[in-house]
C-alpha cells in the first residue's frame, strides 16, 4: 500500500512509541483511532494494514496486533468514513464510524481465510484482484502452506494443487515434471509440456531448481486457457506464476532470521536382486564346473572368488579373460537345460547385496539467513543461502546451490512506487551422465550375489568385472563409472526485473516493467587415459573427453495502463491496454575426443583422434497486444473480457500473428439479499471459456537437412511457411464454497480442445523431403479438480486443520490428421515405440505384447476346452494361462516330468508336426494361431490381422494416473507442531524395464525358487525369452523380447508420506532470538505393488553428454509424467533433517 510520505513517518513513530503516545491527551482537535487487531484465536496480528481509503491514510500494526492513527483536525469534520482492516491469510474487516475529535478505540478480529479466497491475486487478472472476485480457477499457496523446506519450486507445491507433478528423477538437481491439466500436444518435441514459469514478473527460461524455495512468499497456479489467456501464445499449458519475499509488509527497522538444517538421505526401498543361481556345480556345492572341451561335465572346478581375483588383478587397462562355464544362464543360454534348471542353489561364500554397497547416506545440509526491513518509504528483503544435496550413491557428490537475493521497493511520494527484484544463483552437480539408461544403474541390475562389488585389486582398483558370466563381459562393476567418470556441471543464473508504477488518481495507474534472466552452464565428462574395460584388451585404453558450454538469455518487457470509472450505483467498469516484448536467444557448443595423449589433462586438445564439434544458436522474438475490460456490479455480479494478438518468430512466415482471448463471469451467490442459508458464507459460481497458444518448435518452420561425407546435403523436413501455433479452446466451470467461515470447498471442472496440432506429417516424394511438420490434429482433455480445507480446531491452545486435493484428468486424441503411428521416449533402447497415436486413444498408453490371462483371449476352438480342471489350457498359481496338456494339472512339471513336454504348431499336409507352422492354410492347426507351445509357459496374444502367427501390439496401460488426491495435516498444541503431507497416484502404469531386462541374465528375484513347492517351482525357462517365431533361443518365458509386456507393465499406484515435519518452538533463548527446532522427514514411506526402486519416475530430457551434444528432448512427450518407464534413473532420495531456526 502506497502512503504519503508525512502519514509513513507519523505511522512509524506512533508504532515506535506504542501505548506511549497515547498517554498524553491528544491534540485539542485531532483524532486519535486505537486498537488491536487479533485472529479467531485471540492472537495479535502484526502487520495488518488499518486504513480510511477516504483520507488516504493508512498505518500498520505492531508486533503484538496493536496500531494507532492520527488524523489532524484540519480533517476532521465529523463526516462518516469507513475503517478498513486488512492481512494476508485472514479476511478483511470494514466498521463504518463517525470522524469526531479526541479518542476512540476501534478492535477487530479477523477470521482465518481458509480458502484464500480474500487474497490478491495477478495472475491471469488484467490487475490485482481478489480471489473470491476472480471468475476462472487460481490456486494460491503461500509460505505458510510450504512448511517443509524443499530442494525446488516445484517440489513444494507437490500435494498442495490439484496437478500432476512427477519427480521423475531423484538425481540430487532434477526437475520434476509438471501437468497442470494434462498432455496438451501430442508431439512436444523440442517444446515440452511444462507451463510457462514467471518469477517476480521475469518470465524463466530455464530450470527452477536454480531458484532458492526459501525466498519464495507465494505462488500462483492458474491452468489452462481459460485463465491463462493474458499470456497468449506461451500459455496453453498453464502458469505458475512465483512472487518472492520482499519488505512490504515489514515494521520498521530490521529484522534476521536464519535457519540451519542438516540430515542424511538414502533411498526407501531396494530393487529386489536374485539372492540364488542355477550354475553348474561339484557334488559339495563349492566350486563351479568348468566348460573343457572333450571333457564331462565338471571334469574340472574353479573357486569363484579366486577366479574373480585372477581376472581382475590383470595390470593391463581390462579384465583378463576368464574360464567358460558349461551352465551360463545369461543371455546366450538356450536348449533343454532352460527347463531343466531351476533357481535354487546357494552361492557358496558370503551373499552381498549391490544396491546397499552402491547406495550409502550421504549428508543434506541447508542454510539460509535473511533480513527483512524498512526505512521509512524504503523496504527491502535479502537473503543468502546454501544447498547441499549429496544424493545417496557412493561416489557421487550431488548438487550444491549457492543463491543471494536483494528485493527493494521504494515509494516516492503518493504516486510512484519502484520495485527492484535480483537473484543470482551457483549450482554444480555430477551424475547427469547416469540419468535415463544410465551406466551404473543398469549394471546395478546385472550384479549376482557373489560379487563385492566394493573390491578392490592389488593395485588399488574396483574389480572392474566382478561378475564371470557371459553378462560380465558387457556388464562391468557399477561402482567403477561412477567413481571413474568425472562428470561436472556448473551453472550460473542471475534473474532481475525491474516495475515501475505510477498511480497519481484512484483510477488510473501505469506499469512499466522489464526482467532478465540470464543462464550459463558448463558441462564436462572425462573417462581418463587407462578407464578400464571388461573386455580383454592388452593395449592402453586412451580414454574420452567431452566437454561444452551453453547460454540461455532471456528479455520480457512490457507496459501495462489500467481504468476504473464507477458507471453508477454499485457498477464499477475497469480498462486495461498492454504491449509486451519477449526476446530469447540461446547457444550450446560441445566438443568430444577420444586416445588422451596424457593423463591428467582434461583439455580437449589432449584427445588425439575421433574429435568431433557440435553447436547450435536459436533467437526468438515475440510481441503481444493486449486490451481487456471486467465489469462488476454490487459485489456479486463480475464479468470480465481481454483480447490478446500475439506476433512470434516461432510462427511460419505467412502466419506470423495469433489472436487469443477469454471471456468469463462469475456470481456471489451468498451476497444475495434473498439467499436463505447464513451457514454458507461464500458461495462463488464461475465460467469461463478462453484460448491461449502452444508455439512450434525453433526449427519447425525450416527446411532441414543433413550434411554427410564430403558436404553432401541430404534433404530431411520440409519447411512450412503457413505453420501456425497450436490453440487451446478451454471451458471452465467451477464454484467456491465456504460454510461458517471456516470450511472451504473449491471444485472444477474443464474441457479443453487442443486443436492444430503441430505433428510429423509425411510428403510427397517429389518435393525431395521425408516430411513437413503441420497443424494436422486434435487433443481432447476433460478434467476434474477438487479442494477442501477444514480447520477443525481452532482455540488458542490448540489447532488441527485438514487440506484435501483431489484431480482426475483424461487426454484423448480425438482428431490425427497423420497415419496412425507409434511414438515414445527417443534417447534409451526400445523405447521409442511404446505409445500409439491414432483417433480414440487416450494419451499415454502403453503398447506392446500380451501374455495370456483368460480363456477368452484363445482362438476357436481351443478357448472352448480351456479352464476346467481337465483342460488342456488352465491357469497357473501365478494367474497366466498356460498349455497343460489334456488331463493334465499345472503343478505336475517337477513331479509328473511334464516340463520337457510341448505341443506342435500343426501337422503339416505331409504329416510334419511344425512348431510354427509354415502354411496354416493346407495344415493341421494342433496350437493356438499355428504356434507352438511349451508345457508349463505363458502364452502371447497372436493373431494379428496380417500374419495370425505374429504378435499384434496391444494396450496394457495408461503411464498417466487415473486420479490423484493429497492429504495435508496440521496440528499445533501449544509449542508444538505437527505437519504431515501424503500424496498419492492412483491407477497410473509403469513399464518397469529394469526389472523386465533383469530376467534376460536371472538376476531378479522372482527367479530364485527357494520357498517354492515342487508344485509351483518353475524353471528358468519360465523368465527367459520369447519362444519361436519370435526368437529360436527361448521357451516363452516373460523377459520375451526387449518392448513392453503386461508381465512388465504394471500398476505403479502408491500413497507417500511426502512431507512430515514435527517443530517445537522455543522462543527467546536468555532474552536473545525467536528460536524454534524440528524433525523433518521426506519421502519417508511409499505404499505401493509396485516392483522397482519407486513408482514415481519417468524418462525426461537428458543432457549434453558422448554421443548426444545437444541432450535429449524426451521425444515426442517430452515429458517424465508421460514417459512412465523405469529405464535404470535415479530413484528418489528419503531424507531424515534436523532444523534450527531463529529470528531477532
Amino acid at each position: 500500500m502506497t502512503l504519503p510520505r508525512r502519514q509513513d513517518w507519523l505511522g512509524a513513530a506512533l508504532l515506535a512509541c506504542g501505548l506511549v503516545t497515547l498517554a498524553g491527551p491528544a491534540g485539542a482537535q485531532d483524532a486519535v483511532i486505537h486498537g488491536r487487531v487479533i485472529n479467531d484465536r485471540g492472537e495479535g496480528l502484526p502487520v495488518a494494514t488499518v486504513q480510511i481509503q477516504e483520507l488516504n491514510v493508512g498505518v500498520f500494526t505492531n508486533s503484538e496486533g496493536r496500531y494507532a492513527m492520527q488524523i489532524p483536525a484540519a480533517r476532521v469534520t465529523g463526516q462518516t468514513v469507513m475503517l478498513r482492516v486488512r492481512t494476508i491469510g485472514h479476511k478483511p474487516a470494514t466498521r463504518q464510524l463517525t470522524l469526531r475529535a479526541g479518542e476512540q478505540t476501534q478492535d477487530f478480529t479477523l477470521i482465518t481465510d481458509v480458502n484464500l479466497l480474500e487474497a490478491v491475486v495477478v495472475t491471469g487478472t488484467q490487475e490485482a484482484t481478489e480471489r473470491v472476485k476472480v471468475p476462472f480457477s487460481v490456486t494460491r499457496v503461500d509460505a505458510s502452506q510450504m512448511p517443509v523446506p524443499a530442494e525446488d519450486p516445484l517440489r513444494a507445491l507437490q500435494g498442495k494443487i490439484p496437478a500432476n507433478i512427477v519427480s521423475y528423477s531423484g538425481r540430487p538437481g532434477a526437475q520434476p515434471s509438471v501437468l497442470l491439466r494434462g498432455p496438451t500436444s501430442i508431439n512436444a518435441q523440442g517444446r515440452g509440456q511444462d507451463p510457462l514459469y514467471i518469477v517476480d514478473g521475469v518470465i524463466i527460461n530455464g530450470a527452477l531448481p536454480d531458484i532458492n524455495p526459501g525466498d519464495i512468499e507465494s505462488v500462483e497456479v492458474v491452468k489452462g486457457a481459460a485463465g491463462a489467456s493474458l499470456y497468449g501464445a506461451r500459455a496453453g499449458n498453464g502458469v505458475i506464476n512465483i512472487t518472492t519475499k520482499s519488505g512490504r509488509r515489514a515494521l520498521e527497522g530490521v529484522q534476521f532470521s536464519a535457519r540451519s538444517e542438516g540430515g542424511v538421505s538414502d533411498i526407501e526401498r531396494d530393487f529386489g536382486l536374485a539372492r540364488f543361481q542355477a550354475l553348474a556345480m561339484d557334488e559339495h556345492g563349492r566350486q563351479f564346473c568348468q566348460a573343457v572341451s572333450g571333457q564331462p561335465l565338471c571334469a574340472r572346478t574353479f573357486d569363484y572368488l579366486k577366479e574373480e581375483a585372477r581376472i581382475n588383478n590383470y595390470p593391463a587397462d581390462s579384465a583378463t579373460t576368464t574360464v567358460s562355464l558349461p551352465i551360463d544362464p545369461g543371455a546366450n543360454i538356450a536348449g533343454d537345460v532352460l527347463r531343466r534348471r531351476f533357481q535354487v542353489s546357494p552361492w557358496p561364500s558370503t551373499g552381498y547385496n549391490a544396491v546397499n554397497q552402491v547406495v550409502t547416506p550421504h549428508p543434506y545440509l541447508q542454510n539460509s539467513v535473511d533480513m527483512t526491513g524498512r526505512f521509512g518509504s524504503t523496504r527491502f528483503y535479502a537473503s543468502a543461502s546454501n544447498l547441499t544435496e549429496r544424493g545417496a550413491f557412493r561416489f557421487l557428490q550431488g548438487f550444491v546451490r549457492n543463491s543471494f537475493r536483494a528485493n527493494v521497493d521504494q515509494a516516492i511520494g503518493s504516486a510512484w512506487n519502484i520495485g527492484l527484484r535480483t537473484a543470482y544463483t551457483r549450482s554444480t552437480q555430477d551424475g547427469l551422465n547416469q540419468e535415463g539408461g544410465g551406466q551404473a544403474f543398469f549394471r546395478l541390475t546385472r550384479v549376482p550375489a557373489v560379487a563385492n562389488i566394493l573390491q578392490r585389486d592389488t593395485l588399488g582398483r574396483l574389480y572392474i568385472r566382478p561378475n564371470l558370466q557371459g553378462g560380465g563381459t558387457q556388464n562391468e562393476n557399477p561402482l567403477y563409472s561412477l567413481e571413474n567418470t568425472a562428470r561436472q556441471d556448473l551453472t550460473n543464473r542471475f534473474i532481475g526485473g525491474l516495475t515501475l508504477r505510477y498511480a497519481p488518481v484512484d483510477w488510473f495507474n501505469l506499469e512499466g516493467e522489464v526482467g532478465y534472466d540470464l543462464r550459463r552452464a558448463n558441462f564436462s565428462q572425462v573417462n581418463d587415459k587407462g578407464f578400464r574395460t571388461t573386455a580383454y584388451d592388452p593395449v592402453t585404453n586412451g580414454g574420452s573427453i567431452f566437454r561444452g558450454s551453453s547460454s540461455n538469455e532471456a528479455i520480457n518487457g512490457g507496459v501495462n495502463a489500467n481504468f476504473r470509472l464507477d458507471l453508477a450505483r454499485d457498477l464499477r467498469a475497469r480498462w486495461s491496454l498492454r504491449y509486451s516484448y519477449e526476446q530469447r536467444d540461446s547457444s550450446i557448443a560441445s566438443g568430444f575426443g577420444n586416445a588422451l595423449s596424457v593423463k591428467g589433462v582434461t583439455s580437449l586438445v589432449n584427445a588425439a583422434s575421433g574429435k568431433t564439434l557440435a553447436s547450435g544458436v536459436t533467437s526468438v522474438r515475440q510481441i503481444g497486444l493486449f486490451a481487456g475490460t471486467g465489469l462488476e456490479y454490487k459485489d456479486r455480479y463480475i464479468l470480465d473480457a481481454l483480447i490478446r494478438r500475439d506476433g512470434s518468430s516461432l510462427f511460419g512466415p505467412g502466419s506470423r500473428w495469433a489472436t487469443f482471448g477469454r471471456v468469463s463471469g462469475a456470481w456471489r451467490v451468498a451476497l444475495e439479499p434473498w439467499w436463505p442459508l447464513p451457514q454458507v458464507s461464500e458461495l462463488k459460481l464461475h465460467g469461463s471459456y478462453g484460448t491461449a497458444g502452444g508455439s512450434p518448435s525453433f526449427s519447425a518452420q525450416y527446411e532441414t537437412f543433413t550434411i554427410g561425407a564430403g558436404g553432401l546435403l541430404s534433404l530431411t523436413t520440409l519447411g512450412n511457411r503457413n505453420l501456425q501455433p497450436e490453440v487451446h479452446h478451454e471451458i471452465e466451470l467451477g464454484a467456491d464454497l465456504e460454510l461458517f467461515n471456516r470450511y472451504g470447498l473449491t471444485a472444477t471442472y474443464a474441457r479443453t480442445r487442443i486443436d492444430r496440432q503441430i505433428l510429423l506429417a509425411p510428403v510427397s516424394s517429389s518435393t525431395g523431403y521425408t516430411n513437413q511438420w503441420q497443424n494436422a490434429g486434435t487433443l481432447l482433455n476433460i478434467t476434474y479438480e477438487l479442494s477442501l480445507n477444514v480447520p477443525l480446531v481452532q482455540r488458542p491452545s490448540v489447532s488441527w486443520s485438514m487440506s484435501f486435493v483431489y484431480d482426475r484428468n483424461r487426454s484423448w486424441i480425438q482428431q490425427l490428421g497423420v497415419p496412425p503411428y507409434f511414438y515414445g521416449a527417443a534417447n534409451v533402447q526400445a523405447t521409442d515405440q511404446i505409445f500409439q497415436a491414432k483417433e480414440g486413444e487416450l494419451y499415454g498408453t502403453f503398447y506392446g505384447r500380451k501374455f495370456l490371462t483368460s480363456c477368452s483371449e484363445l482362438p476357436a476352438p481351443f478357448n472352448t476346452d480351456c479352464g476346467g480342471a481337465k483342460s488342456p489350457f488352465q491357469m497357473n498359481d501365478e494367474g497366466w494361462l498356460v498349455w497343460v496338456g489334456k488331463d493334465n494339472n499345472p503343478r505336475w512339471g517337477i513331479t509328473h516330468n511334464l516340463w520337457e513336454t510341448s505341443v506342435p504348431g500343426c501337422i503339416n499336409s505331409a504329416g510334419i508336426a511344425e512348431t510354427v507352422c509354415s502354411q496354416p492354410g493346407t495344415s493341421t492347426i494342433t496350437s493356438p494361431w499355428g504356434v507352438g507351445l511349451n508345457w508349463g509357459m505363458p502364452i502371447i496374444l497372436r493373431g494379428d490381422p496380417g500374419d495370425m502367427r505374429n504378435a499384434p501390439n496391444v494396450a496394457l496401460g495408461n503411464a498417466l494416473p487415473s486420479f490423484r488426491f493429497a492429504v495435508t495435516q496440521d496440528l499445533q498444541w501449544k509449542r508444538l507442531s505437527l505437519h504431515a503431507l501424503v500424496d498419492a497416484a492412483i491407477g497410473q502404469h509403469v513399464w518397469n524395464q529394469g526389472f523386465h531386462w533383469a530376467h534376460l541374465d536371472f538376476l531378479s528375484k522372482d527367479v530364485d525358487q527357494v520357498g517354492k513347492s515342487v508344485e509351483t517351482a518353475k524353471p528358468i525357462g519360465y523368465y527367459y525369452r520369447a519362444a519361436p517365431p519370435d526368437n529360436a533361443a527361448g521357451l516363452g518365458g516373460f523377459y520375451d523380447i526387449l518392448g513392453p509386456n503386461n508381465f512388465t507393465v504394471e500398476d505403479a499406484s502408491y500413497a507417500k508420506l511426502r512431507e512430515l515435519m514435527v517443530s517445537y518452538h522455543i522462543g527467546a533463548v536468555r532474552g536473545v532470538g525467536d528460536w524454534g527446532v524440528s524433525l523433518v522427514g521426506r519421502n519417508l514411506f511409499t505404499i505401493t505393488g509396485y516392483r522397482g526402486f519407486d513408482p514415481e519416475i519417468g524418462l525426461g530430457a537428458l543432457p549434453p553428454q558422448p554421443g548426444l551434444a545437444g541432450g535429449g528432448n524426451g521425444g515426442q512427450a517430452a515429458s517424465g509424467a508421460v514417459n512412465a518407464v523405469d529405464a535404470f534413473s535415479f530413484p528418489n532420495l528419503r531424507t531424515f533433517t534436523i532444523g534450527i531456526t531463529t529470528s531477532f
